[in-house]
């Protein structure tokens, strides 16, 4: 019994790790496909946050993109995370993205 719960104790760390790892990870992916599809949010009009959210978690979010449109082959892949870990990724990146196009002009 001791040496099944010295063992789990000792494994804990290490799945901790691995899991933040992959939504490190994750959230990069999600950051980059933001980026890389900004400009073509611009372009068909979204403005707001909450269009911006819409927007990517459809072009960037396979599970979310494939219930609200089951024709659409995912191109990118962002791992599961937590609501709020989309949304604040996306708005960083969105505004990074506004605030370089606004500076640019």
């Amino acid at each position: 019994m001791r040496a099944a719960l010295v063992s789990l104790f000792v494994m804990l760390p290490f799945a901790a790790s691995a899991q933040a790892e992959r939504e490190e990870a994750s959230v990069s992916r999600l950051r980059a496909c933001v980026r890389a599809h900004a400009a073509d949010a611009q372009a068909v009009g979204v403005r707001t946050p909450g269009e911006a959210e819409s927007y990517f978690i459809d072009k960037c979010v396979p599970l979310f993109g494939m219930f609200l449109n089951p024709n659409r082959i995912p191109t990118e892949e962002v791992g599961p995370l937590a609501p709020g870990i989309y949304r604040k990724a996306i708005e960083q990146e969105w505004r990074a993205f506004l605030e370089g196009a606004n500076g640019q002009r």
